[in-house]
């Protein structure tokens, strides 16, 4: 039974090394997971290593891979969703569902990102100081080296911080995707069929393929959201610091490039609905060929629906296109801006009459290296926020449809009969019955069959059994479990 579950290149590779061909040496360290490391391992991810040195020598299978951290188990994480989702408010539900699972992680993240925030001002402030050590030759020797060493140990330290907050956070994302795909899953199987009618099976696809994955994409950026800003405002200050009222000509372009980012921003939402949308109906249409490629090919229909898909694709293309030329803009828009506001902040100081020297020329410049990089991602960050902001009205929409009633159908593990019926009356819609005062007795064992016209009632029969149509009167009894074979 074992070796039934191992695929065919893990048995390649098990072959492999029983016959020497893919041999791990004797000295190679046991593989070890993250939850048995001490802290030292995992700061510097040395736990690593073992697997990295199994994998130079032979090709690695899921047998070699360390244990998943307790922390991370995905049925862990869904149950404290679920138990969340039933006690969450309406508004924002999916949001006020997560946050009490992850906000003590999210929060840690938070910390280490201003700490990592702040160190990277240590750099450009002790280069200031190092430039005008190096102008002025009847300083002490010892300054210059303290000077060094605080930059390095900056860097250092920095350099870890990031890491461990790269760690940290995006554990939360991928937690968050599990539990939003397990999520989707359980919904889809759950879901009423009245609630079913409003949702084709490709956007239940899309829901867990693409909502969750772009809600997933915008966990671990969004902390620039307020570390971008935070990063902007105190370069500001340093520049200030440096080249005085020189740099609020800087500030001048930055908040004039402000209601082209805000035009922009907006465009794009609702290109990103339009987007989804059309990504639906593709996918919609996709299904429909595929499950009913035997008609088509039958009736010789493969030019006319191939014509329709393809209209379909170029209107989502169309869309796709709008969306990529307003994300160009948008980063183009921010991008341009480090370069305009190192050019306005030092035209307007040499304009002044100041003479600009080495020690405020690196120092300003080390200063605009550092708005690059939230300048840069800010706009992104934007990008990745509004189609997140998408996904979730979508998911929250499609999380809170009706589902089956459990109480539609009982289990009585002492019924003699296989399933029983007693004046049930059953409705697809409120106030369209499609059964009434149905009352039926299998024993356990027989062969049955159900006969009648089309439109009779016999699949909603089965519904009934199955507990999948809304009771109105009446009790529905089983005995055990049930296997149900649908003709499609």
């Amino acid at each position: 039974q074992e070796e039934m579950k191992l695929t065919e290149g893990t048995r390649l590779i098990l072959e492999r090394r029983e016959v020497g061909l893919d041999a791990i040496p004797e000295g190679c360290p046991i593989t070890v997971g993250e939850a048995d490391s001490n802290f030292i391992y995992r700061i510097w991810y040395w736990w690593l290593t073992p697997l990295l040195k199994k994998g130079y020598y032979t090709s690695l299978i899921h047998e070699d891979l360390p244990p998943i951290h307790p922390e991370d188990d995905t049925d862990r994480h869904s149950q404290m969703f679920h138990e969340s989702w039933d006690n969450a408010p309406r508004n924002r539900r999916l949001i006020r569902a997560l946050l009490p699972i992850y906000w003590k992680s999210v929060l840690v993240a938070a910390f280490l990102r201003g700490v990592t925030e702040a160190c990277t001002f240590i750099a450009p402030m002790l280069l200031k100081s190092i430039l005008e050590f190096l102008q002025d030759p009847e300083q002490d020797t010892w300054i210059g080296i303290l000077l060094a060493l605080g930059m390095f140990v900056g860097n250092v330290a920095r350099t870890l911080l990031i890491q461990a907050y790269l760690q940290i956070i995006f554990r939360v994302s991928i937690n968050v995707g599990g539990v939003l795909k397990s999520k989707v899953y359980t919904k889809a199987l759950t879901i009423s069929h009245r609630e079913r009618q409003k949702y084709t099976v490709g956007e239940i696809i899309n829901f867990q393929s693409v909502d969750t994955k772009q809600i997933q994409g915008f966990i671990p950026f969004m902390n620039h959201l307020w570390s971008s800003p935070f990063v902007v405002i105190v370069c500001i200050a340093l520049l200030s610091n440096i080249l005085g009222v020189a740099s609020l000509g800087g500030v001048a372009v930055m908040i004039l490039s402000v209601p082209l980012q805000v035009h922009f921003s907006r465009k794009l939402t609702k290109v990103t609905n339009d987007m989804m949308e059309k990504k639906d109906n593709r996918i919609k249409m996709t299904n429909e060929v595929l499950q009913g490629i035997r008609v088509i090919k039958f009736f010789a229909w493969e030019d006319v629906y191939c014509e329709r898909l393809s209209n379909i694709r170029k209107e989502e293309v169309a869309v796709l296109k709008t969306a990529s030329l307003l994300r160009a803009a948008i980063s183009c828009l921010w991008n341009i801006n480090p370069l305009l506001v190192t050019i306005v902040s030092f035209g307007v100081y040499i304009n002044r009459g100041h003479v600009l020297s080495p020690d405020i020329a690196f120092s300003a410049l080390a200063i605009f290296n550092l708005l690059r990089q939230p300048l840069k991602m800010f706009p992104t960050v934007l990008t990745l926020l509004i189609q997140a902001d998408v996904s979730t009205d979508r998911l929250e929409k499609f999380f809170e449809g009706e589902e089956l009633d459990p109480l539609a159908r009982e289990e009585d593990p002492f019924l003699k009969d296989a399933v029983s019926i007693s004046s049930g009356t059953f409705e697809w819609a409120p106030g369209e019955p499609a059964l009434k005062n149905i009352n039926i007795r299998i024993p356990k064992g027989q062969l049955v069959a159900v006969v009648g016209e089309v439109g009779s009632g016999k699949s909603s029969l089965l519904a009934a059994m199955l507990g999948e149509i809304p009771r109105v009167a009446g009790r529905t009894v089983v005995n055990g479990s049930v296997a149900y074979v649908p003709q499609s």
